[in-house]
């Protein structure tokens, strides 16, 4: 039988919710995270708040408009950096694989070569 956990501790964080927090103690303040991420500052606070609340505990130290991350904030901001890293890599590999070729190709050799191997193909 599954056992029941009912504790915030033990759910997942949503990788959304990382990112947030990431971005957070990376601008300091709501008002450039918003801009930075093109959303409502309203969005961004009520979503803080939401974390909070699901988590049990403040992620931020609020001074004025100034946010600090706690600890636990802390840990979470880190993971949501590995996270970005993580999505630029991927996306530079894939970019990297279907980018087509371009230019030309300028082959030296010698003329047997040339006349014997690559001419007949």
């Amino acid at each position: 039988m599954k056992k029941k956990t009912s504790t915030a501790s033990h759910k997942l964080p949503r990788v959304e919710d990382m990112l947030l927090i990431s971005n957070i103690a990376r601008h300091g303040s709501l008002t450039a995270t918003a801009d930075a991420l093109e959303m409502n500052h309203a969005t961004v606070f009520r979503r803080l708040i939401a974390m909070e609340q699901q988590w049990g505990q403040s992620l931020f130290n609020r001074n004025g408009r100034l946010y600090e991350p706690t600890a636990v904030g802390a840990m979470l901001a880190e993971s949501g950096d590995k996270i970005i890293s993580i999505a630029e890599l991927a996306a530079g590999r894939v970019q990297a694989s279907t980018s087509d070729l371009t230019g030309t190709v300028k082959l030296t050799m010698p003329i047997e070569i040339l006349m014997y191997i690559i001419q007949p193909m």
